[in-house]
């Protein structure tokens, strides 16, 4: 009987700044996911969010971290449209541009490392025109627990060399019914889809022409039903 980590995305509550509801121009449109599966063995727990730019003129917004509560072991990132931020990176060092009515994610990843606790980071969002009345604050909460369970082939699966430079090895085993891989960025926009051959354990593709950044990678059973997803960065 093995341990494994369970890891479940409690909620994101957002704080609107001090503008009347009609007025507000920065909003909040958070969706909770845990991009890895139920159970985490090796990386992370993502949480996607939203702003949105409610007014007629592009707004330059910038953010800061100004909570992290997790515990001893785990680590976390923000990922904002520019990159996934070093954990030690608490604002970003350049202003942001949101379009007119346009939106940009702002992501928090929590790694707990097979390490049992509850996590929190919050997030402050301000327009550098307007930091008074122009803002929004994000708090990001994450649980992750051990459980006892038997060795899991969907939790076997792992993608390597990460960060790669040109090949990445999926290695899926030949258990798990995976048939379908796709890549997406991070703004969630598929990049590849691949078919994996029955009864192939291991399969390789050539990510040498991805830009810079970080990838998810699906993986789906002949019913296009998603059993997994894993994670890579792209030097």
């Amino acid at each position: 009987m093995n341990k494994k980590i369970l890891t479940i995305l409690f909620a994101i509550f957002l704080t609107i700044g001090s503008l009347p509801i009609a007025a507000q121009v920065l909003t909040g449109s958070p969706d909770v996911v845990v991009e890895a599966g139920d159970y985490l063995t090796e990386f992370e727990i993502i949480a996607h969010s939203t702003i949105h730019n409610n007014s007629s003129e592009r707004i330059e917004v910038k953010w800061a971290r100004i909570e992290n509560t997790i515990p001893n072991g785990w680590n976390s990132q923000v990922c904002d449209p520019i990159s996934c931020w070093a954990p030690f990176v608490n604002a970003n060092p350049q202003p942001l541009e949101i379009a007119a009515g346009g939106s940009m994610l702002l992501d928090l990843h929590f790694q707990p490392a097979e390490i049992e606790g509850t996590g929190t980071s919050v997030i402050h969002v301000w327009s550098v025109a307007d930091s008074a009345n122009v803002n929004i604050t994000m708090t990001y909460s994450a649980d992750a627990y051990t459980v006892g369970i038997e060795d899991d082939p969907i939790s076997q699966i792992k993608v390597y060399p990460n960060p790669v430079r040109d090949n990445l090895t999926i290695d899926v085993g030949v258990d798990t019914h995976v048939r379908y891989v796709e890549v997406y960025n991070l703004i969630g926009r598929k990049m590849a889809h691949y078919s994996i051959p029955y009864n192939v354990g291991k399969y390789r593709i050539n990510a040498s022409a991805l830009p810079e950044g970080l990838y998810f990678v699906k993986m789906l059973n002949d019913n296009y039903e998603q059993l997994t997803t894993r994670s890579f960065a792209k030097d």
